[in-house]
């Protein structure tokens, strides 16, 4: 791992997928959001990263964006056999990246399916 995280949030189970949060608390603080997504009629693996920058995109480097995608990257690889019911290998990870002002006002309210209402 390139940095220490801290664990704000872990919760799930299979039937409605799991999500992890953490955080970086030293010099640019960051929030990692892993969702591993319920596996209903398709066992295909799926996972969501979120990466929640402090600031603005310029008070980061290339490089430490990099590190902090290589340390989700390297825990998923850790845990996948025990966030999925079906696992051969995961070849696709979604991710998105947000910045925002000041994430001391984060917090992890809930995850799970949502079905649409007809």
């Amino acid at each position: 791992m390139n940095f220490e995280w801290t664990t704000i949030a872990d919760k799930g189970n299979y039937d409605e997928g799991f999500v992890e949060v953490y955080a970086k608390n030293k010099s640019n603080r960051a929030i990692v959001i892993m969702s591993f997504l319920a596996q209903h009629a398709d066992p295909t693996p799926r996972i969501l990263l979120t990466i929640l920058l402090e600031g603005k995109i310029d008070d980061w480097t290339k490089g430490t964006i990099g590190s902090i995608f290589h340390d989700a990257e390297d825990y998923i690889k850790n845990v996948m056999a025990t966030k999925f019911r079906y696992i051969d290998s995961i070849d696709h990870v979604q991710r998105q990246m947000f910045t925002l002002k000041n994430i001391d006002e984060f917090d992890y309210v809930s995850h799970g399916d949502y079905t649409f209402i007809d």
